[in-house]
């Protein structure tokens, strides 16, 4: 008893630049016929007798599956904003997601972002801020902070044309200015 099997071969195609595809293989329809004996005896098994017809699809949305880059310990430092030392040195105590091979270390950035999120990296607070960032930290003009700092009430480091307030600096002045008004 013999079986045929009808199948449509997937066609390849090329992609060129500007868009449009071309079929490298013209899509053709083949017949198998496959039999189902035993190899020792010659008879033919039971369960035969079926013509069945299979089309080929595709697996995928027809998309070209992609591979993420590595990232060297400079690019994973720059993306967890640490030192690339302190990148390695996380990376071998296994506190940072990070695969060595070759003798060198390698990071995934999804790997690194996923981390990132489950250890909730709380953001950088600054030590020091500019007279219109202090302004509105505290919900002020620039004038009231300049005079401050002219009248000496408010310590602040000038920086070329600038200043620098310290931010504990900032705080004391205001909870001392809160008292008086």
């Amino acid at each position: 008893n013999t079986s045929i099997l009808q199948s449509d071969l997937l066609s390849a195609t090329e992609r060129r630049p500007d868009g449009s595809t071309d079929e490298l293989v013209q899509p053709t329809r083949e017949t198998f016929e496959l039999s189902l004996t035993e190899p020792e005896s010659g008879k033919e098994a039971t369960g035969g007798g079926e013509s069945r017809t299979t089309t080929s699809e595709p697996l995928w949305d027809g998309k070209q599956p992609t591979v993420e880059r590595t990232l060297t310990c400079v690019e994973a430092a720059a993306f967890v904003k640490v030192h690339p030392r302190t990148v390695k040195r996380m990376a071998r105590a296994g506190k940072v997601p990070g695969h060595f091979r070759f003798g060198r270390w390698y990071f995934y950035a999804s790997e690194l972002d996923c981390w990132m999120a489950a250890i909730q990296v709380p953001p950088i607070q600054p030590i020091a801020v500019t007279i219109e960032q202090a302004a509105k930290l505290i919900g002020t003009n620039d004038k009231q902070i300049r005079r401050a700092i002219y009248a000496r009430e408010l310590q602040a480091v000038r920086l070329g044309k600038s200043y620098s307030i310290a931010i504990a600096d900032l705080t004391r002045w205001f909870e001392h200015k809160k008292k008086f008004i």
